[in-house]
């Protein structure tokens, strides 16, 4: 089984399917370097400028699929309806 380690936001489409964003992964990595940042760990609306229900941050997970499995240290599940509103 290939391995691999990543970070990021991923978009979750209306049909369950998930895929890297590099679009929203760049957003966070921005909020993550700015200087006037305060706090840890920010809400969705923050970081995103989408609604608190449309975004969820996992600590840790593995997602796996036809035979590679990828190690994801934290990462933001984004609900693609979040962001056509």
């Amino acid at each position: 089984m290939k391995g691999a380690r990543v970070f990021g936001c991923f978009i979750r489409e209306d049909n369950g399917s998930i895929s890297l964003s590099e679009q929203y992964t760049k957003m966070y990595k921005d909020w993550q370097q700015a200087r006037n940042r305060n706090g840890v760990v920010e809400s969705a609306s923050a970081i995103f400028g989408i609604e608190e229900a449309g975004a969820k941050a996992i600590p840790y997970t593995y997602l796996e699929g036809e035979g590679d499995r990828v190690e994801i240290f934290h990462m933001w599940l984004i609900d693609r309806a979040a962001i056509d509103k």
